[in-house]
Formats: structure tokens, sequence, C-alpha cells
């Protein structure tokens, strides 16, 4: 054995053993105290699912409509359930599994990508993770769609961008699983933008890429339309009023638009400017281009034109990142000449959508400063502020290393590598604020891994970088110890700069209970935990066997075995939507004040229950499922609460059928 081999040895055995320490220590992160908390958010999905495979083999739900969404693991956890029985904590098994094994192969994709210290500094941020940790906790596909979307994507890398046919072979496979999980795999389909951004393998040509792309798209697409006929004959079979998907959808782009074109008379100067703009950008354009491909040079330009018509600013830049990219030189091509005529032709449009939305504004109304910036930059720069809420400082310095990303592709001969974690993070990400016009951190999950290898690599980068001023090679520090003093230093620095990746901060998350507070230890606003067990346990203890319970959630359905109603304002699905009943439950949905009396006041004989949710109700909510004259009854009828779950919110009404107790008629 070579005496480098001997000192590879040491090294080797380093790795391999903080990777197990940090799989250890994931392990017992997520799984400690893990059926402490009731079924919350979308979990009353994944019992009744895995009830109905207990029951049927089928994930059948009470409606008797088959639950389509994240088929394995519906079966992992019905597997769990049926050997431990159906409980929180069975549901919850497939996700700490699947997490350990996302960690794992989060090390292998890193190490590959980048290096052994990025990699290590990588695991290191996932296994403390708030969000994994959350998410690993919680009984629903997520993780699992987490680790395929991972393995698909770097399966992608590996067949298409280094050409290994085994790994190309395997891709529609892996694509395809990924997709049964949640529809958001269907995203996996923007990796292949990246073969335009890198020298292909021997054999394989951007357009025999797209090609193999179009197809894995289609058969992706027939997946997500058959997964979707549950729900549309479900739908269809419970409307009782139409509402509008149309107004869920609308993007802010849409609205400033329709308003220019709505006021004709008035925009008349607008347009003949926008116009005059566009000529001569493109008669500078004609003048500038000296070489290249002139047809890409007018698609891109036509690109712009379209862009800036729609004050989509961001299609833009990109537009022109592409052009700096393919340049050879990175960001040291910014300020060549012949990009000027795009950065004029940004500035002087975003100056008159600036203009008219400050001067006319949306309807006739002008917007204030902020609005505008606000209008303008909505895509997708609201994903960007999720993120930058969740975490402020690693944000930025992943826009930093995104940049180090770009120029290094650029430069390094196409290096596929950074082309392809540009794409992976990037595309995604664009594509659904495309695509929402709110932001939801939820549907940002499957970009986590390549946001933490970017912020790893870039705070490596950082350490290595002042190392080399600290300490010369020629000054005699062995490169076994200078290696070892920069991955300490990463693991030491990357968590302080990384808000929600600290130990305490995940302990935090894993001691929560029962009579944990609704708002403790919250990064995200959508980690909601309140006590639907113990209420609807109460209930169950309590009630007789003609009284009739109405739930704000049919979470209260898992402990209660049914609910006689849903109660729910119209729209809160789709606006102006209303529907006779619940889809996966069967029950009737009360929608309004003057339902949820007649239930109560016309039912001959037992009591009327009421559990409260707080997801569905309070000030909290921008947009609340009930309505404010409902709130205001539940209000003025709080001397009817007889329980309060132990997370303070929670409440459970009762009306008495026959006299109340002051001897009169038991009404509202």
């Amino acid at each position: 054995m070579k005496d480098a081999d001997l000192r590879k040895i040491p090294w080797a055995v380093m790795e391999a053993g903080l990777v197990a320490l940090f799989a250890a220590l994931a392990c017992w992160l997520r799984y400690r105290h893990l059926g402490m908390l009731g079924l919350y958010g979308d979990e009353d999905h994944s019992f009744l699912a895995v009830k109905g495979v207990l029951e049927t083999g089928w994930p059948q739900m009470p409606s008797g409509m088959i639950y389509p969404r994240g088929l394995i693991y519906t079966y992992l956890a019905a597997g769990f359930s049926f050997m431990i029985g159906l409980s929180e904590e069975a549901l919850r098994l497939p996700s700490v599994m699947f997490s350990v094994l996302t960690l794992v192969l989060l090390y292998a994709v890193a190490r590959d990508l980048r290096g052994p210290i990025e990699a290590l500094v990588t695991v290191a941020l996932f296994t403390v993770s708030t969000w994994d940790v959350e998410m690993a906790r919680f009984a629903r596909m997520y993780e699992i769609f987490l680790f395929f979307f991972l393995l698909s994507a770097y399966g992608f890398y590996r067949g298409f961008l280094r050409g290994e046919k085994g790994w190309r072979v395997a891709v529609p496979v892996l694509f395809f699983l990924t997709v049964t999980l949640h529809a958001l795999g269907v995203f996996l389909l923007l990796l292949f933008a990246s073969v335009f951004l890198v020298r292909l393998p021997e054999g394989m040509s951007t357009r025999k890429a797209i090609a193999y792309g179009g197809a894995i798209g289609i058969a992706d697409v027939a997946w997500i339309k058959l997964e979707n006929m549950p729900y549309v004959n479900a739908f269809r079979d419970a409307v009782l009023k139409d509402g509008d998907p149309g107004e869920g959808l609308r993007l802010p782009q849409v609205e400033l638009v329709r308003s220019v074109l709505g006021a004709w008379p008035d925009s008349g100067m607008f347009f003949g400017v926008m116009a005059v703009v566009t000529a001569v950008f493109l008669l500078l354009v004609q003048r500038v281009t000296t070489g290249g491909s002139r047809v890409s040079t007018w698609l891109i330009a036509s690109g712009m034109v379209i862009a800036a018509g729609t004050h989509t600013y961001v299609i833009a830049v990109f537009l022109i990142a592409y052009q700096i990219y393919t340049s050879g030189r990175g960001l040291a091509a910014t300020f060549d000449k012949p990009f000027w005529p795009y950065y004029g032709f940004v500035v002087l449009t975003a100056g008159l959508w600036v203009g008219w939305a400050l001067s006319k504004g949306i309807d006739g109304q002008a917007l204030s400063p902020k609005a505008t910036l606000e209008l303008l930059l909505s895509y997708p720069f609201m994903n960007f502020r999720v993120l930058k809420g969740a975490f402020p400082v690693m944000t930025l310095i992943v826009v930093i290393g995104a940049l180090i990303l770009f120029h290094q592709a650029s430069c390094q001969a196409y290096r596929a590598s950074s082309a392809f974690l540009l794409v992976a993070l990037l595309g995604p990400l664009l594509a659904i604020g495309l695509i929402r016009p709110w932001p939801w951190i939820g549907y940002l999950f499957m970009i986590y891994p390549f946001f933490l290898v970017i912020y790893a690599c870039t705070i490596v980068h950082g350490c290595q970088w002042v190392a080399g001023i600290i300490s010369k090679p020629q000054e005699g520090l062995i490169q076994p110890c200078r290696t070892g003093a920069i991955l300490v230093c990463s693991l030491l620095l990357a968590p302080l700069l990384a808000r929600g990746h600290s130990l305490s901060e995940a302990l935090a998350i894993s001691d929560r209970t029962y009579a944990t507070p609704v708002q403790d230890v919250e990064i995200f606003e959508y980690l909601k935990h309140p006590d639907h067990k113990t209420a609807a346990l109460y209930v169950r203890n309590h009630k007789g066997a003609g009284d009739i319970v109405i739930a704000m959630d049919f979470i209260s359905a898992a402990y209660l075995g049914r609910i006689d109603f849903l109660l729910r304002t119209e729209g809160y699905l789709v606006p102006g939507l209303q529907l006779k009943r619940e889809i996966f439950m069967g029950c009737p949905i009360l929608h309004n004040l003057g339902e949820l009396q007649a239930v109560i006041e016309s039912q001959p004989g037992g009591d009327v229950w009421l559990i409260t949710s707080s997801e569905h109700w309070g000030p909290h909510l921008k947009e609340p499922i009930l309505s404010s004259e409902v709130v205001g009854m539940l209000e003025q009828n709080r001397a009817r609460v007889i329980y309060v779950g132990q997370d303070g919110e929670t409440r459970v009404y009762k009306w008495t059928r026959g006299i109340s107790e002051a001897g009169h008629p038991n009404t509202l």
C-alpha cells in the first residue's frame, strides 16, 4: 500500500464516522416523542387513507372516494400500522425512516458534486434542521417525496450531464415514482433546461435530451390527470354552488396589465412610449450583435419584449444572464458593451410601469411606492421572501453562492455540477412563483437539499479563502491539518449564520407535546399544532348515542370515528364555491350561521357538540374559513364551552336538548 493511500485511511474513517454520528443523531431527534402530538394539518387525510387500506386493501375514505396521493407513503404507513397498531407513531415512522435515508443520500450527492468537506457541512445542517425535523415528524408523503426528488435529480445529473447509461435508464422510473408521491415532482422536468448550459457527453445531444424529457413529461402529466380523477368526480357530485377557480389563481402581473388594457383611451401615451423604447432596443441589438447565433439573439430579444410587456422582469434578468453565461467569461462579462441595450430597455420599461402604477394604478386607484415595488417584483420574489423570512442570513449567503456557481459554470468549461445545482434550485423556485399567486413554504421543500448544498459550499469556500490568507502552503502547514481546520471552522460557522439549524432549536421541535403553545418555537407560519386529539376524545367519552357532532376540521373524525357536520364558510376552497358535503368524510357542510342554527335548534333529541379549530378561525387568519357572523355567535356563547384543549385554544361547545340549566328553552 502506498504512503498516499495510508494517509487517506484516517480521513476516510473519520468521514464515515461523522456521517454515522449525524445519522444516529438525526434518527434520535426525529423519533423522540414521535407520538406525543395528536394529528394536525393534513395528517387526517393520511389517517383515513391508511385506515381504508387496513380495512379494504385500498386507500378508501369514509365517503367512498379513493385517495390517490402518495400511495408509496400510504402503504408503508399501513404496514407499520398493521405491525404496531394504527397510531400517530405508526403513521409518522415512514417519514422518520426516509428523512434519515435522505441524509445519507444528501451526503453522497453533495460529496460527488462538490467534495467531502462540503458534504459533511451539508449533512450536519440537515441533521439539526428544524424544517426537516418538523417534516420528518409529519404523517404525510413529503419526506418520501424529498428523498425521491433528490434521487431523481441526481439520477438526471449522472445520466444526462455525465453520460452514464444506467442512470439514464433509471430516470423515467424515478421521475414517475416522484410524481406519484406529489404532483410537484413534475418540476423535475425543468432539469432538462441544464442541457442548454453544459457541454453534453459524447452520444448525447440537446435535441435528444429534450425529446427524452418530453416523453417523460407526457407520462407524468397522464398520471397527474389520472390521480385527479377521484377529486374531479367527488367535486362534481358534491357541488352546491359553483365558484371561480380563476380568482384563486390570478397572478399579480395580470392585474396591472388588465388595468392598462381596460383604460385604453388613457393609455395611448403609455403604449406609444413603450413602442418607441422597444423599437430603439431592437435596433440597438441588431447593431451591437457581432458574433454568435443571430437566431438565439433574436429569440432572447423577443423574450425581453414579452417580459417587459408583462412587467415580469425576473424573466428579463434571466435572459440577460443566459447571454452572459454563454460568453464563457462569467460575471466578468457583465458590463460588456453588447449588454448595454438590454440594461437600458429594462430600466426604461420598468420606469414606465412604475409611472403608470403610481399615477393610474389598478382600476383607477393609484398604488403606493411600496405596493408598486411589490407588484413589479412579486414573481418570484415572494418565494425568496418566504425563504428570507425563515432563514434571513442563510438566504443572502445562498444568493452569493449562486453567483459564484454561475461564474464557475460559465468560465470553467461549462462545469456540469455548478450548472446542475443552479437549475435544481432556481428552476422549481421560479416555476412555483409563476403558478402560485401566494407563497407557501411547504411547496419549497423539494429545493431544500440544493439550498443547503449551495449554502455549505459558500461557507466552506469562505473558510478556504481565509485559510489561504492566514497560512500559505509554504509556511509548513501540512495538508491534513489544513483540511481539518477548514472542516472544523466550517462546521462551527455554518450553524451560527443559519437560523433554524441548531441542536437547541431541533430539540425544541421534538420536545413538543399537547400542551405546547401553538406559536411556540415556530419558524414557519403553517406549522401549527392545535390539540385536536384531547378535544375529540373528550367528546367521544361524554357524548350520547343520539348526539350530533359538528367540527371545523375532520381531524376530529380520526379520533371520534365519524362527525355529523363540517362547519366551513362558503368559498373556503375556491372563491364562491359551496359543497353539499365534504368529499373525504361524506358528511354535510354547514356554510353559514343560519344552517348552524338550524342544526342546533331543530334536531329531535340528543345534544349538539361543536369542536373548534384554531387553524380555521380567529383573528390570526388573513382569510378566515368561518364567517364573521359564526365567529361572533361562538364568542357570545362562550358560556357553553365545557372543555378547552391543552393548547389553550381548541374549544368544545355543548348545546343540551330540551330545557337549559335556568329552566328556559335551550336556544341561541
